[in-house]
């Protein structure tokens, strides 16, 4: 029985290791902050204001937080969808966003419809420009306040209806005075392609209200860090149960589609004649290979389903592949 005990804490912990962003208060949160100079893609619909992060005042009040700020689409890391943290600072996003696998999306005001583009074709949805001058919080109970208003709000009757989309507003819900139907901040748990995660709009960031030039760096690191410290036990118990329960099952599947993208990979690099693209490929099938390898020094995989090891090398391995796909399409 100890021996048991002391697998299924095992597991726990690589679990957690594998599928939630790990924060504490020794290792930095990874934020994205994307603020493109460019506009017009992924079906944005809005302004181009590119809303700036305080860096000196992110690092004074939240330390912990590792801020990188990308101006345009050239520069996003190639493990843009791992970082703990994600800002579509009122700009579109051109990655596909079903893929985040960190742990909470953050929408400033018009960035709200990129989300809805890569999650259903159509960057409109439940949501339009309803903010006006004042702003009531109810979780938390800050009270009212005073904001620039006309910033992009989301219909409560209208996002309850939504299957990918799960309201949390018991942890995060702020409406307009004038229109309670419609949320200016709330948090949304959402379903993606390969995790759910967690999402937070922010409607009036008040980015150049001039009582609170910093209002939208302060509500991104308060809620940010917020969401993962009071969230992250619950995923982790959810991912632990999965693996303890499946591992057999989700090594047999990652081994799969290790085939199954290789093949799909070589096919599309045949056809591809632009060289930074073939170059970027390339290495992304070699650091997959490389994973497939480390599976493999464990024994044939078929053999070895219920390996924690094997699984986690080819889960890397399918992650390279997917992002070498990405890059031929």
């Amino acid at each position: 029985m100890r021996r048991i005990l002391a697998l299924a804490l095992i597991l726990f912990v690589v679990s957690s290791l594998i599928f939630v962003p790990h924060v504490s208060a020794g290792k930095p949160i990874r934020m994205l902050w994307y603020r493109a100079e460019e506009s017009g893609n992924a079906g944005f619909i809005g302004g181009d204001s590119r809303v700036i992060v305080n860096l000196n005042l992110m690092k004074q009040k939240y330390p912990n937080i590792q801020v990188d700020v990308v101006n345009n689409s050239a520069d996003i890391p190639s493990d843009w969808y791992s970082y703990d943290i994600l800002v579509i600072a009122d700009t579109d996003f051109p990655r596909n966003l079903t893929e985040f696998r960190g742990g909470v999306l953050i929408t400033l005001d018009s960035g709200i419809s990129t989300l809805f583009y890569w999650f259903t074709g159509d960057p409109h949805g439940p949501w339009s420009y309803c903010t006006g001058s004042e702003t009531k919080w109810i979780v938390p109970d800050y009270g009212t306040e005073s904001v620039s208003g006309w910033d992009a709000g989301i219909y409560k009757s209208g996002i309850e209806g939504i299957s990918w989309v799960k309201p949390r507003l018991d942890v995060l819900y702020a409406v307009d005075t004038s229109n309670p139907d419609c949320i200016s901040v709330g948090l949304f748990e959402v379903k993606g392609k390969n995790r759910d995660f967690y999402w937070v709009h922010l409607g009036p960031y008040d980015a150049y209200h001039p009582d609170s030039p910093d209002r939208q760096t302060l509500l991104v690191g308060e809620f940010g860090t917020k969401v993962l410290s009071m969230l992250q036990p619950q995923q982790q118990a959810s991912s632990a149960k999965t693996t303890l329960l499946n591992l057999p099952g989700l090594t047999f599947l990652y081994y799969h589609q290790y085939g199954i993208l290789m093949k799909q990979v070589n096919e599309s690099l045949q056809r591809t004649n632009d060289n930074s693209t073939i170059e970027k490929v390339r290495s992304e099938i070699s650091a997959a290979q490389d994973e497939y390898k480390k599976a493999l020094a464990y024994g044939p995989i078929l053999r070895n389903l219920s390996n924690i090891h094997v699984f986690i090398h080819l889960r890397k391995a399918v992650i390279y592949l997917r992002e070498a796909l990405s890059f031929l399409s």
